[in-house]
């Protein structure tokens, strides 16, 4: 299946991003601009997997759940674990971050029509990508810091 392909392609960049020898906030960053490069490069992903879902049988939707939302969660576990170790994040819960960096990141691209009159009918071009991943992880990163109470 396309999407399956997809999430494999993914899983390696994932892969690749925690071997990188950077701090945690900018692996966070360099993912969140990762996840919004990809739904700008593949944009039917999200109606892709909607689709596939309603239609199909539980083992088939736990298949795309092993393939997605697997891999995202086990790697946001590590991030947040080794943000944690050096003192960069506080503790969130993995499954929950999941729904908090898609969810941001899913939306703005699967609600473009009701984008369209607040942005003035822009397209998602290269610079808003980058202006929307700065804004997520800024915002990701204000809910992840140490300085906040838990």
């Amino acid at each position: 299946m396309l999407f399956e392909r997809l999430c494999l392609l993914w899983a390696s960049e994932l892969e690749g991003l925690l071997a990188l020898n950077v701090n945690p906030t900018k692996k966070l960053e360099l993912h969140v601009a990762q996840i919004i490069r990809n739904y700008r490069r593949y944009p039917y992903t999200t109606r892709l997997m909607a689709e596939v879902v309603s239609v199909s049988k539980a083992a088939s939707a736990r298949r795309l759940s092993n393939h997605f939302m697997r891999p995202l969660t086990d790697f946001y576990g590590k991030l947040i674990a080794h943000g944690i170790e050096e003192g960069e994040f506080r503790a969130v819960d993995p499954e929950f971050f999941f729904f908090s960096v898609v969810g941001a990141c899913e939306f703005f691209f699967s609600a473009k029509r009701l984008l369209e009159p607040v942005f003035d009918e822009k397209m998602v071009d290269e610079e808003m990508e980058a202006e929307f991943g700065r804004h997520t992880s800024q915002l990701l990163l204000s809910g992840m810091s140490m300085s906040r109470e838990n």
